[in-house]
């Protein structure tokens, strides 16, 4: 027989699960490019519910001076800024600059040929800008930085262990040549 307590349960360990998933990223900065200042104040006020910092710029240029300034976790950035499909060049300046930065792109339409480009740039994603893709946007934002966090993490645990394993070769090598 079930008990009638289990279901709650379940509810709670997951609400707990995503509220501490959810407490990892917060202060993560996030970086937003995009001409239309609506589009910041939107953005802005989504993501900065989930306690994340947004830092709003309006031209590429700005946008490679905040990457080389400091670390983003996650990059947005509107492929049509300044003008139609330019974006796809700051994707893979950015991508260049900042590897472990998770850059989105968001487009004004659906196109086959943008999503191509912006992914080949180095974009992990495009979203399409309207009102029915602000949920998908920031779910993807947030999962977006939980990958950038853990590939951060994996890259230092990367280093330490080659650290580690050049260290290990160097003693084995000496001992060798004492050995002989």
């Amino acid at each position: 027989s079930s008990r009638p307590d289990c279901e709650p349960m379940t509810e709670t360990s997951t609400s707990y699960r995503s509220q501490l998933a959810a407490s990892l990223l917060v202060g993560i900065e996030v970086l937003v490019l995009d001409a239309d200042t609506r589009v910041h104040a939107g953005i802005e006020q989504l993501l900065s519910e989930a306690q994340l910092h947004v830092t709003c710029v309006p031209t590429a240029d700005d946008a490679l001076s905040e990457v080389e300034r400091q670390f983003f976790s996650v990059v947005l950035i509107d492929i049509d800024t300044p003008a139609p499909a330019s974006g796809i060049n700051t994707i893979r300046a950015i991508h260049q600059a900042s590897p472990t930065s998770m850059i989105i792109a968001m487009t004004p339409r659906r196109s086959y040929d943008d999503a191509v480009e912006a992914l080949r740039a180095g974009a992990i994603d495009l979203i399409l800008k309207a009102p029915e893709s602000v949920a998908y946007l920031k779910e993807r934002v947030l999962d977006a930085a939980g990958r950038s966090v853990g590939k951060r993490e994996v890259d230092s645990v990367l280093t330490d262990v080659r650290g580690v394993h050049e260290e290990f070769l160097q003693r084995f090598m000496e001992t060798e040549r004492r050995a002989i």
